[in-house]
């Protein structure tokens, strides 16, 4: 399994995306408490639980990891289903926050693990131009500052994707990384 991880506009997404496009890869759709934004599919984007449903999953447990967030907007969960990690293969994507790499990590989880980098002055322009609610936006970055500390000794490989980079060479340079891995 190929595992994304990603400051808040870091470009996780649309790498996912294009990996899935140009690579077939196929991607883990994890489990969300939040509400469905414009453009989202249930079951596609996201499996949309209600917050009591997604409780009563952790109670369960059915997540492999999960984690909560305290939004501008409420309180957010998002989560990876156990049994969807135990049948990841090689083609499969998946994007995670650091505390869930270091959860599958303890379940013995296999996966690679690309730490997408994207600097603050980079990804203050994107949340700019996607008119995300500035409270939001500073309570993002307020957080990603807390949980990512360290994240590079999680990662397998570190790429790069600043402002001007071509998504393309972002995107090869994952590839060349992760088929090295799988040789």
């Amino acid at each position: 399994m190929l595992v994304l991880v990603g400051e808040s506009a870091s470009g996780k997404d649309y790498i996912k995306q294009t990996l899935i496009e140009k690579y077939g890869f196929k991607p883990m759709i994890t489990y969300t408490s939040r509400p469905m934004r414009e453009g989202e599919k249930q079951h596609s984007t996201y499996h949309f639980i209600s917050e009591e449903d997604f409780k009563k999953k952790i109670n369960e447990h059915f997540f492999a990891e999960w984690k909560k967030y305290k939004t501008v907007e409420g309180t957010w969960y998002y989560g990876t289903a156990l049994e969807d990690c135990h049948r990841a293969d090689a083609d499969t994507i998946a994007i995670l926050a650091p505390d869930g790499v270091r959860d599958l990590q303890d379940k013995n989880i296999k996966m690679y693990v690309i730490y997408i980098y994207a600097n603050l002055r980079t990804r203050m322009q994107r949340l700019s131009l996607r008119g995300d609610n500035q409270e939001e936006v500073n309570r993002r970055i307020k957080t990603d500052e807390y949980d990512f500390q360290g994240v590079e000794v999680l990662a397998d490989h570190i790429t790069r994707n600043h402002f001007n980079d071509e998504i393309y060479d972002v995107v090869d340079d994952i590839i060349d990384a992760y088929n090295s891995y799988l040789m």
